[in-house]
């Protein structure tokens, strides 16, 4: 990572703001979103910051156990002040830690055959597939 990188990630790691790390790092306004956007999907850039954000944690002597525990008392806390935001809120947060707002992935695998037939249905010019779907119409 040259200087400006590393600057960014340590930036980054403020508030988290792509945007706003990568102008405070020293790149233009105009383009710090853009430049944001391309850094964090750098491998060495995410690698960077997993290592500031586990030293953070470690610093701050944190660990998930204990966000998890100050999430919990939060929710008691509002759950006796009757505040539903609040225990929203902190739910919200323990199920950002255990992943359930992640994306979820599906792995397909197709036969060879399956492949084949892939393949040529991509090999085939836009007018082969306009008949293919005219006569698939036609069949049903």
């Amino acid at each position: 990572m040259n200087q400006s990188q590393t600057r960014f990630v340590q930036e980054y790691l403020i508030d988290r703001n792509g945007t706003r790390a990568a102008i405070r790092a020293g790149y233009s306004e105009k383009t710090a979103a853009s430049i944001a956007h391309e850094l964090l999907r750098k491998p060495e850039i995410q690698a960077a910051v997993r290592k500031g954000e586990a030293d953070l944690a470690k610093r701050a002597k944190i660990s998930r156990e204990a966000a998890l525990k100050g999430f919990l008392e939060a929710i008691d806390i509002a759950r006796a002040k009757s505040d539903p935001a609040g225990i929203v809120a902190g739910w919200r947060e323990i199920a950002k830690m255990c992943g359930f707002y992640a994306p979820e992935r599906k792995q397909v695998e197709l036969s060879a055959a399956a492949c084949a037939h892939r393949q040529r249905i991509a090999d085939m010019s836009d007018e082969e597939l306009a008949e293919l779907i005219v006569a698939g119409a036609e069949a049903d």
